[in-house]
């Protein structure tokens, strides 16, 4: 009897034994898990992250991402951060779907600044300077809506319209200094352009009825009409642009044309001197002078060749003077000027992007 008992002993032990093996094995073989939280449901930006948005998710500690293995905590919200974030009662900056994990990037306190939040996901925020006169009002809010002026080369035109303002900046004493702007990529550098080589004004509009003009940008000059809404697409007139350029090209003896060949690539090198220059209008001012003295130096007969010039609103002129037929000034018009192509038609339009 006492062998039996033995027996089962040692087969109760040999079962035992081999669980504890077969627990220990299997713990040391799988991967270590992790916590991460899963949004329940569809939120907007701006709402307050509380317990019940949220589901904890067991997940492998180490994932895959880019190629590379790291840390789930590197990319999620794990407990460790978990109940912080619920007590900061923060809010998201970006809209989330259901089944998204939380990541601290998606929040206003944790993951970006309230600009940040406010800001659709592809736009851009400039900030521009601007004074109690530029910036329209010391009153001038968050959200409030503006039409944007640009002031270059003596032309005053609406270059943007009803754009968001993100963030008024303000002196200690009140006074507005500055603003950010919600842009897209053209616009940013179309905006940025007008601050660095002129002036801006701000027009405040009705954010809930203003509806903004198609097709054509209003623009003043007081060397031409008092108003004007100028076409999109405009064909240069070159009878009108040869009388203070005669075509020299089309009468230089073949001595004459390679004398000037000489000089151009000599006006190159000066023209590529100025670039080191430290950035200013001056340097501007004087690049723009050395591009019309190689332009009038041109060895080339263009007269029986047509030109088109394809471009965004630099090309089409939209914040320069308007010539006696009511034609955008612009980099198209001098070069015609001094180039005397056949016909040049002018398909620059603001707004437009090249891939």
């Amino acid at each position: 009897m006492s062998k039996n008992k033995l027996i089962t002993s040692l087969i109760i032990g040999a079962i035992l034994f081999s669980s504890l093996a077969a627990f220990l094995i299997y713990h040391y073989m799988a991967p270590a898990r992790s916590t991460i939280y899963m949004f329940n449901d569809s939120y907007s930006s701006g709402e307050q992250v509380t317990s019940d948005m949220l589901t904890p998710v067991q997940v492998d500690s180490q994932i895959v991402m880019a190629g590379k293995t790291t840390g789930v905590s590197s990319a999620f919200v794990t407990p460790s951060e978990y109940q912080d974030i619920i007590r900061s009662g923060d809010s998201l900056r970006m809209d989330v779907t259901e089944g998204m994990p939380l990541t601290t990037g998606m929040l206003s306190v944790s993951g970006g600044s309230k600009v940040e939040m406010s800001m659709k996901s592809d736009a851009i925020a400039v900030t521009v300077p601007v004074n109690e006169y530029t910036g329209i009002t010391n009153d001038l809010k968050e959200g409030a809506r503006v039409n944007i002026y640009a002031n270059l080369d003596s032309t005053v035109a609406l270059i943007q319209q009803n754009k968001r303002v993100l963030e008024v900046f303000k002196s200690n004493d009140g006074v507005i200094t500055g603003v950010a702007v919600e842009e897209n990529i053209q616009e940013s550098m179309e905006l940025i352009y007008a601050v660095t080589n002129g002036s801006i004004y701000l027009g405040l509009v009705d954010s809930t009825g203003y509806q903004a003009s198609e097709g054509a940008a209003p623009t003043y000059s007081p060397y031409s009409e008092s108003y004007s809404e100028i076409p999109m697409e405009t064909e240069v007139q070159t009878e009108s642009q040869t009388a203070e350029h005669p075509n020299e090209a089309a009468s230089l003896t073949d001595a004459e044309r390679a004398a000037r060949k000489q000089q151009q690539e000599e006006f190159a090198q000066a023209r590529e001197l100025l670039y080191s220059l430290p950035d200013s209008r001056d340097k501007t001012t004087k690049i723009n002078q050395m591009d019309k003295q190689i332009l009038a130096n041109n060895s080339y007969d263009f007269s029986k060749l047509n030109a088109v010039f394809i471009g965004d609103s630099i090309t089409e002129g939209i914040t320069a003077a308007v010539d006696q037929n009511g034609n955008r000034v612009s980099y198209v018009t001098y070069t015609n000027s001094y180039l005397h192509f056949q016909n040049v038609l002018n398909h620059g339009k603001g707004g437009r992007m090249f891939a």
